[in-house]
């Protein structure tokens, strides 16, 4: 049973139709668009990062915001009493 898995799985590896150096260039290709992607990830990585540091930089002036129209409300209320 074990012998009949691993022959079927060793059957069904790509590339053993190829030669050598088609694996190479083949190999050589994934190389290349790994490369691609990789450059491209990088770049959406730092858009990303460069959007949350202004999120957070917005976010943080919106609760200071909201902090100062809090006290001026207190300070308000205390005034009319």
């Amino acid at each position: 049973m074990i012998f009949q898995e691993a022959t079927f799985l060793i059957e069904h590896l790509p590339g053993l139709e190829l030669t050598k150096e088609d694996q190479l260039k083949k190999i050589q290709e994934l190389h290349v668009e790994n490369d691609h992607y990789t450059q491209q990830l990088e770049l959406e990585l730092n858009h990303a990062q460069l959007l949350l540091s202004k999120l957070q930089k917005v976010y943080k002036e919106a609760c200071d915001d909201q902090l100062l129209l809090d006290r001026m409300n207190v300070d308000s209320v205390a005034e009319n009493r």
